[in-house]
């Protein structure tokens, strides 16, 4: 894959411990799928860096990609954090991955979301508004409500679109008004989704193996669950 150079030109907090980005690529052919990631190199004190990012926005979208960085001890993404700036130029290559969606695979998905791992689910129910006719059910858990990444907007496109609904939940803000909890069965069940749905999952490894045995308890076929386990 050829390594293109891209410029920050959107940088802001999405919550406490998540940066949004926006890159600009409008100098290049840039092609992925809904729900697939990227290579992100930056040259740090010297010293070439690498890390892999899931691409958060809708690859209907030319001339930009949209990212979602959590703080963590990772090189790449600390400096996103405490010293990257507008202009900043980053490299990346891509977009990878087997896990991704496009409209002949389903016109029914339930995208199930927890912590960092709402950035490629963004991008899935991004694309999946744009191009209409598809219904798609967000569940969305965090630990408390601030960070809900892109709550607002998820609230705006359910809004928008009858056939998108959003389902926030989080697991210790009591009386905050909204669904107390993990992604459980329990929640699952009370959504009454349709058969023929596609199950998409990203988060933590546990919580992608916790969803995956309550969605077989739930009768639902291995082959219609999509998860990528990063490393």
């Amino acid at each position: 894959m050829t390594i293109i150079p891209v410029t920050i030109v959107e940088l802001e907090n999405a919550t406490p411990t998540i940066k949004y980005l926006k890159l600009d690529l409008s100098d290049h052919d840039f092609e992925y799928k809904a729900g697939q990631w990227i290579d992100c190199y930056a040259d740090i004190n010297g010293e070439r860096h690498i890390v892999g990012y899931s691409i958060a926005s809708n690859p209907l979208d030319k001339g930009f990609i949209e990212l979602a960085v959590k703080k963590s001890d990772n090189t790449i993404s600390n400096w996103i954090h405490e010293k990257a700036n507008l202009n900043d130029t980053l490299h990346i290559d891509g977009g990878q991955g087997e896990i991704f969606y496009t409209r002949e695979m389903s016109e029914n998905i339930v995208l199930l979301a927890a912590g960092i791992g709402i950035a490629s689910i963004r991008g899935i129910l991004h694309y999946a508004n744009s191009i209409g006719n598809i219904r798609a059910n967000l569940v969305y858990s965090a630990s408390t409500p601030e960070e809900l990444a892109f709550h607002r907007e998820f609230q705006r496109i359910s809004n928008k679109n009858k056939l998108i609904k959003y389902h926030p939940t989080v697991t210790k803000a009591m009386g905050s008004g909204l669904n107390q909890g993990r992604i459980d069965k329990k929640l699952l069940d009370s959504l009454n989704l349709e058969n023929d749905s596609l199950y998409y999952i990203s988060g933590p490894p546990e919580m992608i193996s916790d969803v995956i045995s309550d969605l077989k308890d739930l009768r639902i076929e291995e082959e219609k669950i999509k998860f990528e386990l990063w490393w």
